[in-house]
């Protein structure tokens, strides 16, 4: 059965209206049958107008009966060997606003015996505004009217954003599995209860739009991968992945790469669903605007995951941060922000030069510190979300409050005013003597000429910029800020002060950074595309990878091509990851400061993250809904590294079929498997050539000098060395005897055997 639209001319009523429907022998390519029970005069019972169009087809447990769906929301049940149509079906939204959202995209029967033995007769209509109706096709005859209906028993709405692409009941199950257009998800529903009402099982969902940040949850105590059992480190935190969405899907998701069942979101408020819909907001725009903005920054620390909060999150034009609890998947702690902030909507939002733009925690997990636009690093307390200080130390002393605290002359510590009626009220008790005065003017004199030291080193030191990463050391002594001014500030975590080496002038303005806690090393990415790693303890830039620094042709150097998106340590800090915008993604070498791997993908990478055990690579793409896992050869075979790579290793990566265009999908896995089946054909022929072409020829030095690796297992060439003691062993003990001699073929003869069954029996 093929279902479409009728032609523009028979629309218009230029030509005779086609009907919608035929019956093709697909063998002969023949049309059988065209169907006039969907003529033009019966379409015209339409909704939400338009011309009906047949978008979806489904045969029914009963024989020549098959359910039709329109884009108008009607579904006609239709008898095919007498081309009659039985009833139909209406759908219609409840939103008026939404009236072309009730067209009909999938529809499936039930086939239970618990429903015949409820005496219903289920079928499920999913429609493009998201909703499910499963209808009961038992007829009802009206007392009043004595008309025949059909039941509408339950109306599940909002079951998928976007509409519904598939509903389908499992044979013989009460189960309805159904998927989303848009939303990224599938469902299996249950309908277990007395008034036929369904709910959800079992769900698996993902992101509506590309994520654009990944972190694995807790890498390790300290960030180097010391985990619970470090022995093979497979506790359930290393396999656990934060990823934040992008544009159009705000939500915070843990991925499990062992169990998929352990996939969730983290709740952001308990029923906005709800709240969506008594404010009159439909689909995933109406529920986004009840969601906190976009996440760009996220910091996690274990160290009192069980006491408090123990993930951070800034948001997009966003002043104010966030805590969250892993442990009970919601934001739940206190909203980080400063006292003369307004957290309501209805009032005067804070300036923009407080949006946050980077984010740590401290080691201790007590601390967390938001770098903003405007330069300024502020710090919090985790538990209780009152700030401690500023980075530079002034820049919260400037608030509401404390100016009116000045004004009325209230003690506040830090006032010059304030110190020198002290100095002269202790000068009365004695007596005002000439050298009391003296003295004290020395001190004033002193203690200004100190502030403006003070001030000279904090200006200078103090960010122009936004503030683009923060890093802080193991010990809380040192944080680390990278500025989009190109400056590199060290500060003392307790007093608040600049270091005497600060700031350190980079090459090109800081993007991003990135700090591994236990070779204490801070890796910035520059807009140059370059990378510069910091020593934290010899306060040095140590490496330098790729960048404008270095004079070469393009083809020579070895740099990213683009803006870096995202930077990982490994865990024992030796290997730096960093994935750019060109779509590759290098391995950097830290110790010898060379270029280990090169990969190249289809689609650009926006963001990665490292297990704790470095075993696992995720990257996220653009475009891409799904999350990329990659495993590292090293870890199960040799690897043999022969210098920097001249070419990008194409990576193959794999193409889900719910990306793929409908249309050409069936080409594009043609494609794919002929194009692998010649890689194949072509590999083995080249294969074949150089085993013939190497066949009684020794293996040739590719300089002079050089030596040449025979490539065989080491157990063919380790054993070499102790081949005198091998023969040794080998050696036999005795001489080899002659077997005694036996015939061939056994003879067998009557009556030579024991029947063992006769003996028994008598």
């Amino acid at each position: 059965l093929l279902g479409g639209r009728p032609t523009r001319a028979a629309v218009e009523g230029k030509a005779k209206c086609q009907p919608s429907m035929l019956l093709v022998n697909v063998r002969s390519g023949k049309i059988i049958h065209s169907f006039k029970c969907l003529s033009k005069k019966q379409s015209k019972e339409n909704i939400s107008g338009g011309t009906p169009i047949v978008t979806t087809l489904e045969q029914s447990p009963a024989v020549d009966t098959i359910a039709v769906g329109t884009s108008n929301g009607c579904v006609h049940l239709i008898n095919t060997l007498h081309d009659v149509k039985l009833f139909t079906l209406r759908h219609k939204s409840k939103h008026p606003k939404l009236t072309n959202l009730n067209s009909v995209s999938s529809i499936s029967f039930r086939t239970d015996g618990n429903a015949t033995r409820q005496g219903v007769a289920p079928l499920a209509v999913g429609c493009d505004d998201g909703s499910v109706s499963v209808w009961d096709l038992t007829p009802v005859e009206d007392e009043k009217s004595g008309v025949t209906q059909r039941t509408l028993l339950t109306l599940m709405e909002g079951t998928h954003y976007g509409g519904v692409s598939k509903l389908e009941y499992l044979p013989g199950e009460p189960l309805l599995l159904s998927t989303g257009l848009a939303s990224n998800s599938i469902l299996l529903h249950v309908f277990d209860a007395p008034d036929h009402s369904g709910r959800i099982l079992r769900q698996r969902k993902g992101h509506m739009s590309p994520p654009q940040l990944l972190r694995y949850l807790h890498p390790g105590l300290g960030g180097g991968g010391i985990l619970a059992n470090a022995s093979d480190g497979t506790d359930a935190s290393s396999c656990q992945i934060l990823s934040c969405g992008g544009k159009g899907d705000l939500s915070l998701r843990v991925f499990s790469t062992a169990r998929s069942n352990l996939d969730k979101e983290y709740s952001q408020g308990q029923g906005l669903e709800r709240k969506a819909r008594q404010f009159g907001k439909v689909g995933p725009e109406g529920r986004a605007e009840l969601l906190l903005p976009e996440i760009i920054g996220l910091s996690t620390s274990e160290a009192r995951s069980r006491d408090w909060g123990d993930l951070v999150t800034i948001h997009r034009n966003h002043a104010m941060a966030y805590v969250w609890s892993t442990k009970r998947g919601a934001q739940s702690g206190p909203v980080l922000r400063q006292p003369h902030w307004n957290i309501s909507a209805m009032k005067e939002r804070p300036p923009r030069s407080a949006n946050a733009t980077s984010l740590a925690i401290s080691a201790c997990g007590n601390f967390a510190l938001v770098g903003t636009l405007g330069g300024v690093v502020y710090k919090y307390n985790l538990q209780s979300g009152l700030p401690r200080g500023s980075f530079p130390r002034d820049a919260t002393s400037q608030t509401v409050e404390e100016e009116k605290r000045r004004k009325k002359g209230l003690k506040f510590a830090g006032d010059v005013g304030r110190t020198m009626r002290i100095l002269e009220k202790h000068s009365m008790k004695g007596g005002i003597t000439p050298s009391d005065i003296d003295q004290a003017e020395r001190e004033r004199v002193s203690y200004l000429e100190v502030e403006a030291k003070r001030n000279a080193m904090i200006q200078k030191a103090s960010h122009e910029d936004a503030v683009v990463g923060i890093a802080i050391d193991s010990l809380n002594k040192t944080m680390v800020t990278a500025g989009a001014d190109s400056k590199l500030v060290l500060w003392s975590f307790q007093t608040h002060m600049p270091h005497k080496k600060s700031p350190i002038l980079l090459p090109s303005p800081a993007t991003k950074m990135c700090h591994v806690r236990d070779s204490d090393l801070a890796a910035i990415a520059m807009n140059d595309f370059g990378v510069a790693v910091f020593d934290c303890s010899s306060l040095a830039i140590v490496r330098f990878f790729g960048g404008s620094r270095f004079n070469h042709s393009p083809k020579e150097r070895i740099s990213h091509s683009g803006p870096i998106s995202d930077m990982a340590f490994g865990p024992d800090g030796r290997k730096l990851f960093t994935s750019s915008f060109d779509g590759s993604i290098r391995v950097w070498d830290v110790p010898t400061g060379l270029c280990v791997d090169w990969m190249s993908f289809s689609s650009p990478p926006t963001s990665l993250a490292l297990s704790p055990t470095g075993e696992f690579l995720a990257t996220s793409h653009v475009g891409r809904l799904g999350i990329s896992l990659w495993c590292d050869k090293s870890f199960f075979r040799m690897v043999l590294l022969d210098g920097t790579p001249n070419e990008a290793s194409k990576m193959n990566e794999p193409c889900p079929v719910a990306e793929c265009e409908q249309e050409s999908a069936n080409d594009a896995v043609a494609q794919v498997v002929a194009s692998t089946f010649a890689k194949k054909d072509d590999r083995g022929d080249d294969a074949n050539e150089d085993e013939a072409a190497n066949d009684g020829i020794p293996p040739v030095a590719k300089e002079v000098g050089l030596i040449t690796l025979s490539g065989l297992p080491p157990g063919h060439w380790k054993n070499l060395f102790h081949l005198e003691l091998v023969k040794e062993r080998n050696k036999p003990t005795e001489a080899p005897q002659k077997p005694p001699q036996a015939p061939f073929f056994l003879q067998w003869r009557e009556g030579l055997e024991t029947n063992t069954g006769g003996a028994n029996d008598g």
